[in-house]
């Protein structure tokens, strides 16, 4: 599961709370559908299609959208349980970060706050202070800082709010103990104007266009009407059975017939909409009619929205389903239902969301508060919404093997267009995945490999011009390990290729920490290092010249290199360092130890330079447990990434960033925290900016880590970008050019869920 190659080089071109073994493998290139138009993006940024991970660092209870700062780009309010907060996250070309957003201390467990009047406002009450605060951002965006221009004290617990649409500032609250209030909000500020006893335990509030306010209750799972009578009082009129605990609730023209539908939505997998295909009432709260049941995808649903996602002119559901930790979209109503209904991932334990065009490139976009992840999960918006097709970007994924540990993309068959691999530990077995279609991928065979196999890595040991191979382990339970080389067979076919070396097929057992095919003797083809933990020792192999599908013949280059005492090396990397009087590369072997890592020169095995350990790095007693080689600076040159484990195996780890400048002894450094259980992380240059960028799979977060680097004014920036949401346990990341675009897609193995992930960079 081991890799630390550097990456192939890009090709010039409102809502209220299966398979045959050696299957000849073919490739079709696929045209990239034009972009949809936007404003652009900010320079050394990178657009990838992908869920993204908004750090929080405490659980959010909801959010709500607006444009408050009237720029043009929506953002996004979220409410944060304990300590409570409101958090405003201001829109910009990329979309919602955390560089520009404003806060505000409001009380422990904030109900779900809502928008409403112009310039919109923000309504929000907590359960602490038992408080109602309104919220005018104003200049928070410069400020960083909101301030509350006008609160009212409750004489409850506060348990839902809703806004009344386009009022200037008409608000509706239930408390836990079942009192539904009527507010106005206006210059004086906040006061009560009518109160009334709905009669049960409420879970959420609607205010309807017509004047008519539904409770939902939970007690009695129904739905209380109330209409405000000609004394400016509330008054109740009906109560209609929902057969389930009613969560959420919203009002739309579903059916394009330019009348308003009532959406409820909860109980397992239910919604109920009122008058699809029919003219609206009156007034709801007095002749509602029949409600049309429909089926809810995601299950124990928690939160609605509603939005023209794909620019038709009806409007579109968003829903969240708890227990199935997904996002659900139902489109196209007419009056017999639904015909477009799609579900994807959402993020850990969703609990609201909020849909707005925070990137301002027209379409919708997905924010989902996640209290599992104690994050928002941002989801672009595609506009792609019929024939099954995604509403919102997300990392396109593949089912291969069981528990796939290692992945790599490399061109099999010689036309120039990238397949991928993935090592399925449990069964076994390498999955072959080729191009199907823009940025898509299709399992094409599966190929034993033999038992426990670990370490994948593309290795070019024919020359840059001919196909690449893959090598690996396999490393059978009471055994030795055994290299795995498959390449092009001589009929042609994908398949083992014999391994001849000192030892046969057989290599110490202990390098699946530290295997790597890298051209160390710069004769233009790959050669076979091997770092053995065991005997603490590193041997590199060349790979004897042959012609296709005939046997790998490895032969030792030079002595190998021992340590004793207590240096115990723990993993390697091959850095390519330009030799500054003669501009010659230069291969140096580095390898981690518990004190740094040491610098080695490749052709005569002497140490040449060593890199101190930084400060805060986890256990003192052990090396880097892995280490890249990247050009930080872009000068063509390798420079060195450490990866440090804490001191558990699931909490977060540490990167240490070495930049060269001039000589070894002359770096410049920079440390940055990655995510839970840290494993893979590779190095490519995402936003063409001439800096190689770092991703890490973070395993226990289920996300990957992104930083983009830049080295300016003598300082090193390794600048921490939104996670990418990409499958359960990732475990492994390298990169490839699917469709031809110029720049590099990020593809993550992810053990838990036992599929690659997909992202797809369309920076150009």
């Amino acid at each position: 599961m081991w890799s630390c190659g550097k990456a192939p080089a890009a090709p010039t071109p409102s809502t209220v709370p299966a398979e045959a073994a050696n299957q000849e493998i073919t490739v079709e290139q696929v045209a990239e559908p034009a972009p949809v138009a936007s404003r652009g993006h900010t320079t050394g940024e990178v657009h990838l299609m992908a869920r993204r991970e908004l750090g929080l660092g405490a659980r959010p209870l909801g959010a709500c959208a607006a444009d408050f700062d009237a720029d043009g780009y929506a953002d996004l309010a979220v409410v944060i349980e304990k300590p409570g907060q409101v958090r405003v996250f201001f829109g910009g070309p990329n979309g919602l970060s955390n560089e520009r957003q404003a806060r505000l201390d409001i009380g422990d467990y904030p109900i779900a706050p809502v928008v409403f009047g112009t310039p919109p406002r923000i309504a929000v009450a907590s359960a602490e202070t038992k408080q109602l605060a309104i919220i005018d951002v104003g200049d928070g965006a410069a400020a960083g800082t909101l301030t509350a221009t006008g609160t009212l004290d409750l004489d409850a617990t506060p348990r839902a709010l809703a806004a009344l649409a386009g009022s200037a500032g008409q608000l509706y609250l239930a408390d836990r103990f079942g009192g539904l209030h009527a507010l106005t909000v206006d210059a004086a500020g906040v006061r009560e104007t009518s109160t009334i006893d709905i009669g049960a335990r409420p879970v959420g509030v609607l205010a309807l266009a017509d004047g008519s306010v539904v409770a939902l209750t939970q007690s009695d799972e129904s739905l209380h009407l109330f209409r405000t009578a000609s004394n400016g009082q509330l008054e109740a009129t009906q109560t209609l059975p929902f057969d389930g605990i009613p969560r959420s609730a919203g009002e739309a023209d579903l059916d394009g017939d330019g009348d308003l539908e009532q959406i409820f939505l909860g109980g397992d997998r239910r919604v109920l909409v009122f008058g699809l295909g029919k003219p609206a009432p009156a007034r709801f709260s007095d002749t509602p009619g029949a409600g049309k049941p429909l089926k809810q995808i995601g299950l124990v649903p928690m939160a609605l929205a509603v939005a023209d996602l794909d620019r038709d002119g009806k409007q579109d559901l968003v829903s969240l389903g708890q227990n199935d930790q997904g996002y659900s979209v139902m489109g196209s109503f007419t009056a017999a239902g639904t015909s477009v209904s799609l579900s994807e991932y959402a993020g850990q334990d969703p609990w609201d969301l909020a849909v707005a065009d925070y990137d301002g490139d027209g379409l919708e976009d997905l924010a989902v508060a996640c209290r599992g992840a104690n994050s928002i999960s941002l989801m672009p918006g595609t506009g792609l919404l019929k024939n099954g097709k995604p509403a919102f970007a997300q990392a396109r994924r593949v089912k291969v093997g069981t528990n796939p540990l290692g992945i790599a993309a490399l061109d099999m068959n010689g036309d120039d267009k990238p397949e991928v691999a993935t090592l399925d530990a449990a069964d076994g077995s390498l999955s072959i995945l080729v191009n199907d279609s823009f940025g898509s991928l299709r399992l094409a065979t599966r190929i034993p490999v033999g038992g426990s196999p670990a370490a994948l890595q593309s290795a070019r040991f024919q020359g840059p011009d001919r196909p690449t191979e893959l090598m690996l382990l396999a490393e059978p339970a009471g055994g030795s390990g055994r290299l795995v080389v498959l390449g092009k067979q001589r009929g042609g076919e994908f398949g083992i290729l014999e391994v001849r070396g000192p030892n046969g097929d057989r290599v110490p057992a202990s390098t699946t920490a530290g295997l790597l095919a890298h051209d160390v003797d710069m004769d233009g083809t790959d050669d076979l290092v091997m770092l053995d933990l065991v005997n603490r020792s590193l041997a590199t192999y060349r790979v004897e010249p042959r012609k296709e599908g005939e046997p790998i013949v490895l032969v030792p280059l030079g002595a190998p290199i021992t340590w004793t005492g207590d240096d115990h090396p723990t993993s390697m990397a091959v850095l390519v360092r330009k030799d500054q009087a003669s501009d010659a590369r230069v291969p140096l072997l580095a390898v981690g130890l518990a004190k740094g890592v040491a610098l080695i020169d490749a052709a005569t095995g002497d140490q040449v330079g060593q890199v101190a350990r930084p400060q805060r790095t986890g256990p003192r007693t052990q090396g880097p447990s892995r280490l890249l080689a990247a050009d930080l600076d872009g000068d063509g040159s390798d420079d060195l990434v450490a990866l440090w484990l804490g001191s558990q195996g699931t909490s977060p780890g540490n990167c240490s960033a070495h930049l060269f400048v001039g000589s070894l002894k002359e770096q410049v450094v920079a440390t940055v925290a990655t995510g839970l259980a840290p494993a893979g992380f590779a190095a490519a240059d995402l936003n063409l900016d001439g800096t190689e960028d770092l991703v890490l799979a973070a395993q226990n977060s289920h996300a990957a880590n992104l930083w983009l680097t830049s080295y300016r004014e003598g300082k090193l920036i390794l600048a921490r970008q939104s996670d990418l949401g990409v499958g359960l346990g990732p475990l492994e990341v390298t990169f490839a050019d699917l469709i031809g675009k110029g720049s590099l897609d990020i593809l993550v193995s992810n053990a838990f869920s036992s599929d690659v992930s997909i992202v797809i960079n369309r920076r150009k």
